[in-house]
């Protein structure tokens, strides 16, 4: 736990695009553990196993989504920091929007993936419920923290510069998320399938904060994480 928690301090202080992804990584690979760790032959051992791999196979994608957003965004711009990035998506000799619109996309999935904003929020259920109860409170908290941190420095910083319909889009997953967390969670059955599918809707209710303008919503968001 402590090493994830060490992966997601380093996301939300990261100042490029480099070290967001290796505290990315350093928290996730933590937490795949954590999710499969339940020694012995039970069947909740068993279940634990069969999340914590769904979770990496799902976890592996999501991140390799996110470095081909990375990777994108730097042939665009030919940085990974955040201000140069900014600098040279607001250039009027700038060449490359669709580009970097693109890898703003695919940045934007990576980070919804980790935030479990609709509709890469699938994960949530079963890596919860397979997960021992310390772990799945730890990662309803902590990950999401993590990610809605990164969300927000990129947000700040260079996101809406990448494409004019970006947050549009962005804006429609939100209000999604709190609707369909909501209510697939009154379905549930189980107690931490309940909180992983209500975890959907504090995530909406942060995206609402990540689309506001000004200082305002990133006090608000830090003060709700």
């Amino acid at each position: 736990m402590m090493l994830a928690a060490l992966g997601a301090m380093v996301m939300a202080a990261s100042a490029d695009l480099i070290t967001m992804v290796l505290g990315l990584e350093i928290m996730s690979l933590a937490v795949y553990v954590l999710t499969a760790w339940r020694p012995g032959r039970s069947r909740a051992a068993q279940h634990s196993q069969e999340a914590g791999m769904k979770y990496f196979l799902l976890g592996a994608t999501g991140s390799a989504v996110f470095i081909y957003g990375i990777a994108l965004t730097f042939g665009a711009t030919g940085t990974f920091h955040y201000a140069e990035i900014a600098a040279a998506a607001a250039s009027p000799d700038f060449s490359q929007p669709l580009l970097l619109g693109i890898g703003g996309v695919l940045l934007l999935a990576g980070l919804g993936f980790k935030a479990a904003i609709f509709p890469f929020h699938q994960w949530a259920a079963d890596a919860y419920t397979g997960a021992p109860t310390p772990v799945a409170a730890f990662m309803s908290v902590v990950v999401k923290t993590a990610a809605f941190a990164a969300l927000l420095r990129i947000a700040a910083e260079f996101l809406p510069l990448s494409s004019p319909w970006l947050f549009e889009t962005f804006s429609w997953l939100i209000g999604i998320t709190m609707i369909v967390g909501n209510f697939s969670a009154l379905a549930q059955n189980g107690g931490k399938r309940m909180l992983a599918w209500s975890s959907g809707a504090p995530a909406g209710y942060l995206g609402l904060a990540v689309l506001a303008t000004g200082g305002l919503g990133s006090g608000a968001a830090q003060y709700y994480l």
